[in-house]
C-alpha cells in the first residue's frame, strides 16, 4: 500500500469519533396534557444550549440537536409545569411528553371576586380609540407587549384583551397572548398570570381581535402587562430575519403612538429577558375588565 494512502486512511479512521460526535441529533414526538389531548405550540428547549423548537397545532414536533454536550431537553407551555427529559437513548425514537397542569392560586382569589361583582359595567383598560400607525411584525418567539395602568380604581376581572392586526403578512397566523402581573413602580413584568395556553388569530385583517378571558379569573392589581407572541406556525418562519431578508411574515400587529409603556420579550433561543425599549410606537392593546 503506498504512505500516503495508508496515512490517509489512518487520518480517516481517527476522525470518525470526532465527527460521530459533531452529528446532529434528530427528536420526534407529541406532548400532551394528563387527559392525553395535545398541547399546540409548546416550546422545547435544549437545556444549556441556544437551541429548541415549537410543537405544531396538534402537538407533535421534530427537533435537530446540533449540541454534541446536551444532555437534557425542557418542555414547557404557559400554564403548565415544564418537564426535563434526558436525551440519552431518545434520539431516533417517539417521545410521548406529559405536562400537568399548573395551578396559580391568584385563580382561586380572584374566582370570589368575579362571582360577587360580575355584574357591573365592563370598563377599559388602557385607549380603545387608537389609530394604526406602524406595523410590527418579529422573528418567532418574539413578543410585543405593553404596560397598562389601571389609575385609582384599583381592583377588579379582566374581562377581554383586544388587539389590532393589519391585513400585511399573513393575518389568520395563530399568535399566543400573555397577560404578566406587573410592578406598579418599575412597570416590571412578573409572573404570567395568564393561566392558560392562550392562542388565537385574526380572520382577514385591519380588525380588532377580541380574546376572552373571563373564565381565567384574572385579576388587576393597579396594572398589567399584555403582549402578542409571534409563534413558529402558519408563516411564522424564524429563518427569514436571520437571512437578513426584512419581509412582512405571520400576523402583523398594529402600532399606534405611545399611550403606555412597551415591552419586548425574547423567548426564542427560550431567553425571557425584557429588552430596553424607547419607541415611539407602542402596540395597540387594550384590555375591558369588570370590578
Amino acid at each position: 500500500m503506498y504512505p500516503f494512502l495508508r496515512r490517509t486512511i489512518l487520518l480517516s479512521l481517527l476522525l470518525i469519533p470526532f465527527l460521530s460526535g459533531a452529528q446532529t441529533r434528530i427528536f420526534r414526538g407529541l406532548v400532551t396534557d394528563e387527559a392525553n389531548k395535545a398541547i399546540p405550540f409548546a416550546a422545547i428547549q435544549v437545556k444549556g444550549a441556544a437551541e429548541g423548537g415549537y410543537c405544531d397545532e396538534e402537538g407533535n414536533f421534530r427537533l435537530s440537536v446540533k449540541s454534541a454536550d446536551a444532555k437534557e431537553l425542557t418542555f414547557f407551555c404557559v400554564g403548565y409545569q415544564p418537564v426535563d427529559m434526558a436525551m440519552a437513548d431518545m434520539a431516533g425514537k417517539e417521545i410521548h411528553v406529559v405536562l400537568k397542569e399548573k395551578y396559580n392560586q391568584l385563580d382561586e382569589v380572584a374566582i370570589t371576586a368575579k362571582a360577587t361583582k360580575k355584574t357591573g359595567k365592563s370598563k377599559i383598560l388602557g385607549e380603545s380609540g387608537l389609530t394604526c400607525e406602524g406595523q410590527a411584525y418579529m422573528n418567532v418567539g418574539t413578543e410585543y407587549g405593553i404596560y397598562l395602568r389601571q389609575g385609582n380604581a384599583i381592583g377588579g376581572t379582566l374581562e377581554a384583551v383586544y388587539i389590532y392586526i393589519t391585513n400585511l403578512g399573513i393575518p389568520d397566523s395563530r399568535f399566543r397572548i400573555h397577560v404578566y402581573d406587573a410592578d406598579g413602580r418599575t412597570h416590571l413584568a412578573g409572573e404570567d398570570i395568564t393561566g392558560g395556553n392562550v392562542i388565537v388569530h385574526a380572520a382577514k385583517g385591519n380588525e380588532w381581535v377580541r380574546i376572552d378571558v373571563s373564565d381565567k379569573n384574572i385579576p388587576i392589581k393597579g396594572g398589567i402587562i399584555v403582549s402578542m407572541e409571534w409563534i413558529a406556525t402558519h408563516g411564522n418562519d424564524n429563518t427569514i430575519q436571520k437571512k437578513g431578508v426584512m419581509n412582512y411574515q405571520g400576523a402583523v400587529m398594529g402600532l399606534t403612538t405611545s399611550y403606555g409603556q412597551m415591552h419586548k420579550f425574547v423567548r426564542f433561543p427560550f431567553e425571557n429577558r425584557q429588552a430596553s425599549n424607547a419607541e415611539w410606537l407602542v402596540p395597540m392593546i387594550y384590555c375591558t375588565y369588570k370590578k
